[in-house]
Formats: C-alpha cells, sequence, structure tokens
C-alpha cells in the first residue's frame, strides 16, 4: 500500500539531487512512492535518478521535453497512488521525520491538508531562520490569514494534500510566479479541513546570491494579481471575507512596491499592470490607504479613479 507519494520535478539538479535523494532513501517509513518528473535536464541529473531507481523499486522516473515545473508537477500528479501528495524541490532536502510526523498527522487529524515548518538553509546547511506555522482557533479565515501574514501559505512545499482534496485541481501552466498559491487557493476552496505541524520537517536551501538575481518582471503585479483573484475564488462563498481580503490585497501592493524598488523594470509597463490590477481596484473600493513610497504622480493617478 502506497500512503504518501512524493513528486519531485528536476532540471538541471546535478549538483544538488543526490543530497535530496539520500534524504528520502533515510526516511524512518517506507510506505511511499518517490515520482521523479525529469523536465528536460541536459546535465547528467536523468542518469543520477535513474541510478536510484535501478536500486529503490519505490522511485519512479518521468521524463518530458522542458515545460516548466508546473507542467512537471501536473505530470507528476497523473501517476501519483499515495493517499497523501506532496511536493519537493530538487535542491532541498527533507527531515528524517517527515513522512512519518506528516503521515502521523493526516492519520490522527482527518485533514484535507497539513501545513508543516521549515528552515531556511544555505547550500553549506548553515541555519539562516526557523519557520513554524500557526492556526488561528477561531477558524478557517483567520487561519488563513495568520498563515499568510507569516509566510507560510503559498510554497508548495510546506504542506501536504490529500489526494483526494485535489481532485481534478492543477498547477496552471500559463504563469510562471505564484502558481503554487494559486494552486492551494483552489484546493481550499473545497477542502477546509486543515492542520499544522508545528515543527521544521523541510530543509529550503537558499540561493547564495539571493531570489533577487533573477530576471526581473515588469509584468510582475500582472502575476500578484493572480494571488489576488485565487483569494477571491476560494473566499467567494464566505461571508465575512472583506478583512482578509483587503489584507491580501495590501499584501500583493506592498509586495508590488518592494518589487519596484528592489529592480530595474520598465516602470511604464509595472505601473500600467500596477494599475490594472483587481487588488489596487479593491483597495480603492474599500477606502484602503494606497503605498506611500510610490512617486506622487503614480499616487496621484489612482487618487483620480
Amino acid at each position: 500500500m502506497v500512503s504518501l507519494s512524493l513528486i519531485l520535478p528536476i532540471h538541471n539538479a546535478v549538483s544538488t539531487i543526490c543530497r535530496c535523494l539520500d534524504s528520502i532513501i533515510t526516511q524512518y517509513r517506507s510506505d511511499f512512492e518517490v515520482i521523479l518528473v525529469d523536465d528536460g535536464s541536459t546535465d547528467g541529473s536523468t542518469k543520477i535518478c535513474a541510478e536510484y531507481c535501478n536500486v529503490d523499486p519505490r522511485f519512479m522516473l518521468l521524463y518530458q521535453d522542458n515545460h516548466g515545473v508546473s507542467s512537471a508537477r501536473n505530470h507528476g500528479l497523473l501517476e501519483a497512488r499515495g493517499e497523501v501528495i506532496s511536493f519537493v524541490d530538487a535542491d532541498d532536502y527533507l527531515s528524517p521525520t517527515y513522512t512519518n510526523r506528516l503521515l502521523a498527522e493526516f492519520e490522527q487529524r482527518d485533514a484535507d491538508v497539513v501545513f508543516f515548518g521549515y528552515y531556511r538553509v544555505m547550500n553549506n546547511g548553515c541555519y539562516v531562520e526557523r519557520h513554524i506555522p500557526t492556526l488561528d482557533k477561531a477558524g478557517f479565515l483567520p487561519s488563513m490569514l495568520k498563515l499568510s501574514a507569516d509566510n507560510m501559505f503559498g510554497y508548495t512545499w510546506i504542506k501536504a494534500y490529500r489526494r483526494s482534496a485535489i481532485g481534478h485541481v492543477r498547477y496552471q501552466e500559463d504563469i510562471s510566479l505564484f502558481e503554487d498559491e494559486v494552486f492551494t487557493c483552489q484546493v481550499l476552496k473545497d477542502s477546509r479541513r486543515i492542520s499544522a505541524i508545528p515543527e521544521p520537517l523541510y530543509y529550503y536551501v537558499v540561493s547564495e546570491t539571493g531570489s533577487l538575481s533573477s530576471e526581473p518582471r515588469s509584468d510582475y503585479c500582472f502575476f500578484r494579481d493572480k494571488i489576488f483573484h485565487a483569494w477571491q475564488d476560494m473566499l467567494s462563498d464566505e461571508q465575512n471575507k472583506e478583512k482578509v481580503l483587503t489584507a491580501v490585497a495590501e499584501g500583493c501592493l506592498q509586495a508590488s512596491t518592494f518589487y519596484w524598488k528592489k529592480h530595474d523594470l520598465n516602470e511604464q509597463v509595472f505601473f500600467r499592470c500596477l494599475q490594472n490590477s483587481s487588488f489596487v481596484r479593491y483597495l480603492i473600493l474599500n477606502h484602503s490607504r494606497l503605498e506611500k513610497d510610490f512617486p506622487r504622480e503614480v499616487r496621484s493617478m489612482f487618487e483620480r479613479e
């Protein structure tokens, strides 16, 4: 019987994949499968994964052309047989208690989605931060808001899902930022039984140069708007959702402000996307403040609405 399916997209991860797979092999429980999805690797990752599959029958290797991480995760979901589904990134690794604690939580709490803690570490193993999820006793809405405020909501790898809760939901392959948060919102729209494990089970390896080294996106606000729409849809049937949606909208605006300050962007494109975004429109309609750090001419543009 397969209790857990670990889905692991791989693209040119030759320098980190062994550490990741070794952390899976040494898990305390054995009733899981590992679905390795090679997303068009060209660096030798495929050969390494094939060697692990030859040694351990729980490992399965799938191949596809390079279509991106969302496509790879969806490919893995098609093959998954476990009652519980979780996702691992090839440059990260797991605590030895990962499968044991995760499956015990699902078995004891009858949850649809289980959040868990993680360590942020450097590639050399040095610790940076420790993050622990906590839920609000007041219920689903306050819990979602708290998880989001604590940066414990969006990431794919800080939660696991009951396969029946995922159903036909899939990652959106036409967006390249925040697709993990959109996926989570879509699952939680109809699956409200959540639980949290107050200990780190996952090691998230941060880049030596930091995340801001990636190619700047002048259309960043377009992808932030996808998050806002996903939260709106998830909470569409909730009666007291305004506080949460306002917090999400303000979070999207604050993140956009930070991104704009840190990158050399095409400001015409960036501010056009920002002005047309639903989260800004929502804040205007609800008389919420706009970020003071935007240039005067940009703020006046919004104020004329």
